[in-house]
């Protein structure tokens, strides 16, 4: 009898540690997917086509050509493919977010509003 107690209690703890996965409402969420509309990037590209050199060095705190050196030599190592789920994010975003973390200072979760990425992209 005390082994039918010991089974039952191994069965118990067996069927409480099991979690149910939950299925996903979305794989990301829609305004995240804006990416190329919202995203800061498109300002700044104007602002270095027109090489307005004070307001691109008082964004990242750099001139344009040494974005565009560091740009070169994070680029190989920052590159990710395309899925059929959705598009990587590029060299130049995830450099981008990560200079304005440093010249600002702010949170990743105050951030991520306005490079239009996930806290998790972002880490």
């Amino acid at each position: 009898m005390a082994f039918n107690k010991k089974k039952a209690c191994v069965a118990i703890i067996i069927a409480t540690a099991v979690k149910k996965r939950v299925k996903r409402k979305r794989w990301v969420k829609p305004w995240l997917l804006k990416r190329n509309i919202y995203t800061h990037l498109n300002l700044l590209d104007e602002i270095h086509s027109t090489e307005e050199e004070e307001d691109y060095a008082n964004y990242y705190r750099m001139k344009v050509a040494c974005f565009d050196h560091l740009l070169e030599m994070v680029t190989p190592h920052l590159l990710k493919q395309d899925t059929c789920m959705r598009e990587s994010i590029t060299p130049k975003e995830k450099l981008a977010a990560t200079l304005r973390f440093l010249a600002t200072g702010r949170t990743i979760e105050c951030l991520k509003f306005s490079v239009i990425m996930s806290p998790a992209a972002i880490e």
